[in-house]
This record gives structure tokens, sequence and C-alpha cells, in this order.
């Protein structure tokens, strides 16, 4: 990322009250405290990176997570450009900035122009993927900014995302394929990290139902796919890498970018390519399914304000840099 080095301090005098940091670390730690027994319990060597949503809640709430958790959280995650874009300017360039919500290509330079974005985790389309790039490549000493691909797990209309992958044979053709293929061969300032659904919130549910399992006698690897078993969407995302791993390790048309994606050329069957799914409901069974990126909302921060119109409205005098 291009930082700067005073990144580390704040761009504006912002102060959380003394209730918000006792309530906001207290929340995001018992959330990690979650994690943690997840991870212990599917036997995993490393534990999920948290992605604090932290969407219509004020800057003060980001800093009293940033600066009073132990430890920081770093990973901020924001559905809306106006809002990411203004937070941004008045937060710590120490935090990483990962956009989770719908991106038009039109907003692609108000997104991408912020130069500690970590992670866009909504890329859907060849039109975005240029857009981002040629936003990223006009900024002096930026490193690649790393995208997900974002798969409709579930079918639903009102998703986003592309069709998800069931087998090598139809790989080829797909969407999936041809938008990996032209961020790794077109996008030098991209870097494609990994796959990322949102899911059905009855799959969701059921998977939170269903989060208590006993693990003690199996292996790791029978953990994750009971896990996945709960959860269809979990085992179509997990099934969806495989086949686009496999799929480009074939492809002649990438061997030229083996020195920026060696793991994905020629690494272990995940290919270097992150899984990203879970949420508040979820998380447990997520964590045991393999997930690299835990999305978590109302958990970390509590409710959120009713609207956007009253969200932004309440937080305006913190956003005025």
């Amino acid at each position: 990322m291009a930082t700067e080095a005073s990144s580390s301090s704040t761009k504006k005098q912002l102060t959380p009250t003394d209730e918000q940091i006792q309530r906001i670390t207290e929340k995001i730690s018992q959330v990690h405290k979650r994690i943690s027994q997840a991870s212990s319990d599917a036997k995993r060597e490393n534990e999920p990176r948290l992605v604090a949503i932290s969407k219509l809640h004020p800057p003060t709430s980001i800093l009293a997570a940033h600066k009073h958790c132990q430890p920081a959280q770093v990973h901020f995650g924001e559905n809306y450009a106006q809002e990411l874009e203004a937070k941004a300017k008045v937060l710590p360039e120490s935090i990483q900035w990962h956009f989770v919500g719908k991106l038009q290509s039109n907003k692609a330079k108000l997104v991408a122009s912020i130069p500690n974005l970590f992670l866009i985790e909504t890329l859907d389309s060849i039109k975005l993927a240029n857009a981002l790039e040629k936003v990223r490549a006009g900024l002096e000493n930026a490193e690649p900014l790393g995208v997900y691909l974002q798969i409709n797990t579930s079918g639903e209309e009102n998703k986003g995302g592309l069709s998800p992958l069931k087998s090598e044979g139809e790989a080829n053709e797909s969407e999936v394929y041809k938008l990996a293929v032209h961020v790794i061969q077109e996008c030098k300032h991209l870097q494609l990290k990994g796959v990322m659904t949102i899911g059905a919130a009855t799959n969701s549910q059921a998977s939170k139902e269903k989060g208590d399992m006993q693990d003690s006698n199996k292996s790791p690897g029978e953990i994750a796919a009971e896990a996945r078993s709960v959860n269809p969407d979990f085992d179509t995302l997990h099934t969806t890498r495989q086949v686009l791993v496999n799929a480009l390790r074939k492809s002649d048309e990438i061997q030229s970018a083996k020195d920026r994606y060696p793991t994905l050329l020629s690494g272990d069957d995940k290919g270097g390519l992150e899984l990203s799914m879970g949420m508040s409901n979820d998380l447990e069974v997520a964590v045991r399914a393999g997930s690299d990126n835990v999305r978590v909302g109302t958990d970390c921060f509590g409710v959120r304000a009713p609207s956007r119109d009253e969200a932004m409205e309440a937080m305006k005098d913190e956003l005025e840099s």
C-alpha cells in the first residue's frame, strides 16, 4: 500500500467516548474468542482474518476498535463508496480497508484512490477490473490492490456475483475463469486473492443452529468437509476455488504470470486463493469449513442506525475534515 510515514496518526482529532471503547472492545474480544475456539476445534494452524464491518457506524467507533482492542483491530469493511472515502480521510492510514458492497465502475476511482485500501471483495466483471486497474496504475508507489471474485453461490437474483463452478469441463467458458485470467494477464496493479460469497440467509441460519459439532476424533480435512456439508454455500465456494485453480494451472494463457502468482500455478491445491465466507450467524461453521476471511458487523459494533440518512447525519461532524 502507498502510505506515508505518519500513517499511524489520526488525520483529525477524533476521541471515542469511554462507553464506546468499553462496549466495542468487549464485543470484538468476544468475536475473537469465538474465532479462536472454532479454529482450535477445527485443528487449524492459522485463524482467519476478522473484518469488522463498520458501515453506518461513526469514525470514533472505528477508532475505538483500531486503537484500543488488544490486539488492534486493523481490517474494516465498508459497503458504500462515499462513506468509505469520507471515513478514510479522517481515520489513520494504519487501517486496512475492505470494500464489501456492490461497486459500480463509475465509482471505482472514488474507492481505488484510497491509499490504504486493502481489498475489493466484490469484483464481478472485466469492466470493473479495468476501471480499478486504470486508477491503481496512476497511483505512485501503490502496491497491487487485492481483489476477490464474488460468487453467487445461492443463485438468488437479489445477490450479486458470478455463477459458481461445478466441474472443470465448464470452467474455461465461465465468467469466473475469464475474469480471473483477465485480472492475472491484463491487470498488473491488481492481485487476485481469492473468491467470496455472501450466501443465502436460510443456509446461514442453518449453520448457526448446527454450529456446535463434535470434532475431537476427526482430522482437519474431515472437520472442514463436515462443516461445508452444513452450509451448501460454503461447499459451493470451496468447489469453485478448486475447479478454478485446476483450470488455471492447465491454461497456457497465464504461464507468463508465474513470478506474480507462484503459488497459484504450482503450489498446494488451494493455489494461494482465499475463501471469504462467514458472518455473525454462521461464523463458527465458516471457520471450521476453511474460511480465510470472515466479515462481522453487528457482533463487533452493535446495531446500526435505522437508515443510512440517519447514520450519515449522526456522524456528519466527525466526517468534516
